[in-house]
């Protein structure tokens, strides 16, 4: 285990012009795919099975030059895992979260990678998380995207 649990997380809102919840995914495998290249270990937490489920079958296809060595939290130890409704975690390296909720233990991460699209929902739900981070005491950074 790292210091992180002593530090607090740098947390990023990554803010999409998208709209779509397959754009959403295809961010996260984006900014999974960067962070795994940057040599981090990374942790995304999904809202249930079924996401995590499409967003493991999103990161084999969804650049072609690119491979991240990826799978469901459970099923093996690689750079990049995919999890939902767990707690416990191999990895305090790099977060991005898909859930609706904030994970109790994020500040275990040195990175907290929130992914914002521009749908209804998930503007309501990533809204109160940079609120809740805010009274945690972190000051979360907004890191507007271009149009893709």
């Amino acid at each position: 285990m790292n210091d992180a649990a002593t530090a607090s997380p740098q947390i990023d809102f990554y803010v999409s012009p998208g709209t779509t919840h397959e754009q959403r995914l295809l961010l996260a495998c984006r900014l999974a795919d960067k962070a795994f290249r940057s040599g981090h270990r990374v942790y995304i937490h999904c809202r249930d099975a079924a996401q995590a489920q499409q967003l493991d079958t999103m990161l084999w296809s969804f650049q072609a030059t690119s491979f991240v060595p990826h799978a469901l939290v459970g099923s093996d130890d690689t750079p990049v895992q995919i999890g939902h409704a767990s707690t416990t975690w191999n990895i305090d390296d790099v977060l991005i979260n898909l859930d609706h909720t904030i994970p109790e233990n994020f500040a275990q991460f040195r990175r907290v990678l929130e992914v914002v699209v521009q749908e209804q929902s998930v503007l309501d739900n990533t809204r109160d998380h940079f609120r809740q981070y805010r009274q945690l005491g972190h000051n979360p950074q907004r890191r507007e995207l271009p149009n893709a």
